[in-house]
């Protein structure tokens, strides 16, 4: 390749991609593999010296406020000098007292490669890590003046036991969830759904609390679920590319095709269509309507991670759940966890331990 075709090879992969990326399409055909970092503060020197050992650097980019008098280094992409093939790319956030902020740090390699261990990096990188970003990695997509963007928040995690919530049947798939989680390449879409007062809020939020240790979650409000089809959604969700899609009440998102859904088509190339491809998109959907009522395309083997109906807890785990929570009433019939967690409400038709307990349904 001359110059001349390089220089027209990164002008139009900088148009697909951003530069870290573009840079790995320049010398590789396959998809990447990618790591990502929290933010961590770090010793300076120590830094500085473990990059001037470890990284040819590619591209640098500096930055020079109004305020500042000095021209500040804000971004760097290189490779390892061990392993050229795995690319390294990070950006300095802020730093004082001898020590630096390195935020957005990830790393580019190879599925097939047997000389990247995932291991020993990671055990380099914890090396530097005085204090971890205390950022949450929870965002919310939101509609601002100029588009879709996202706003990090913080998210109350309920404690609980999965099985005495959930049952056996369902700390089991529980399990399964969490694995498939953590392998962020991936591909597919979770269902989760039953009827209004089954515990799927509950659980999400104690599985977002979960997965956002390690992974970026993003929540999609049902408000906004039409701005899946938005024009500004993929690149905002480029962004955070091997992030994980919750969106809740997705009833409406993923509507069979064949009574009117326009959401779905999205949701299936998000999920397991060219677009995963660059994305590496996780998708978590709950919903409340008969599994019958969504598009068929989600069920398809290698798309659906897992499927699950959440339902009224048998007498017996409704039961041993109320006397743990401190209830004093005898279970007679199957209840659903907002029955459970609810009978000391004022509105609420149980009655007390040796009455029968009535819903008035």
């Amino acid at each position: 390749m001359n110059k001349q075709q390089r220089v027209m090879s990164v002008l139009e992969l900088s148009s697909l991609y951003d530069d870290f990326k573009a840079i790995w399409w320049l010398s590789h055909d396959e998809f990447p593999c990618e790591l990502d970092y929290r933010g961590f503060v770090a010793q300076t020197s120590k830094w500085e010296d473990w990059v001037t050992e470890n990284v040819s650097v590619i591209q640098k980019v500096h930055s020079l406020k109004s305020n500042d008098s000095d021209i500040k280094l804000k971004h760097v992409i290189g490779s390892l000098v061990k392993n050229p093939d795995v690319l390294i790319s990070w950006k300095y956030s802020t730093s004082s007292k001898g020590n630096v902020m390195i935020a957005g740090l990830k790393a580019l390699y190879s599925i097939n490669d047997n000389k990247f261990s995932i291991e020993e990096f990671d055990t380099e990188i914890r090396q530097f890590k005085l204090q971890e970003e205390k950022k949450s990695q929870v965002y919310m997509v939101v509609q601002r003046q100029h588009g879709l963007d996202l706003q990090d928040f913080d998210i109350d995690i309920p404690t609980m036991d999965i099985e005495d919530n959930y049952g056996s049947e369902w700390a089991e798939k529980h399990e399964r969830l969490l694995e498939a989680f953590t392998f962020k390449k991936k591909k597919g879409i979770a269902l989760l759904h039953g009827l209004p007062g089954t515990g799927k809020s509950m659980y999400i939020r104690n599985l977002i609390a979960t997965l956002c240790e390690d992974r970026t979650v993003i929540y999609l409000p049902n408000q906004l679920i039409n701005c899946i089809t938005d024009p500004g959604f993929i690149p905002l969700m480029a962004e955070y590319s091997n992030s994980i899609l919750v969106i809740e009440d997705a009833d409406e998102a993923i509507k069979s095709r064949k009574t009117g859904g326009t959401s779905v088509d999205k949701l299936l190339n998000l999920a397991d269509g060219i677009l995963s491809d660059f994305l590496g998109t996780q998708i978590i959907c709950t919903f409340n309507n008969d599994i019958s009522l969504i598009d068929d395309a989600l069920l398809r083997k290698g798309r659906l991670i897992i499927k699950h109906e959440f339902g009224k807890l048998p007498i017996e785990a409704a039961q041993k759940l109320s006397d743990k929570l401190g209830f004093k009433t005898t279970i007679t019939e199957d209840m659903t966890l907002a029955e459970i967690y609810n009978q000391d409400d004022s509105l609420s038709d149980i009655e007390k331990k040796n009455n029968k307990i009535g819903f008035g349904r």
